[in-house]
């Protein structure tokens, strides 16, 4: 997947079965991507919510489980959107560290606003 350090992307799984339709929700959320976009892996961080639909799904997967991806990558916590500063301070908010850990182990973040 390709992707730019610091974007996010969709992640879901399908919920359980209706009782009476049997039919499954599709439960999708953004997740930053933490890792760099020169990495073979996609990591991502997350907080555990309680009795959240999503969550209280994704610490329990196992191998063979199918997660949903969604192939379009996005975000504004880029490169191309930040501006040459005397010092770079990173903070999380509702973002949370995933995008800056993300750009902090990009060499470009170095090379460019060096």
């Amino acid at each position: 997947m390709r992707f730019r350090s610091g974007e996010f992307v969709m992640i879901g799984l399908l919920g359980d079965p209706h009782t009476e339709t049997g039919k499954q929700k599709l439960l999708l959320r953004a997740y930053s991507i933490s890792s760099p976009a020169w990495d073979e892996t996609l990591q991502f961080y997350s907080i555990k919510v309680d009795n959240g639909l999503l969550t209280s799904k994704l610490q329990h997967i196992k191998v063979g489980v199918q997660l949903i991806l969604k192939q379009k990558s996005v975000g504004t916590l880029v490169h191309d959107a930040l501006t040459r500063a005397n010092r770079m301070w990173f903070f999380s908010t509702g973002t949370g560290i995933a995008p800056f850990a993300s750009l902090l182990r990009e060499p470009e973040t170095y090379e460019r606003f060096n």
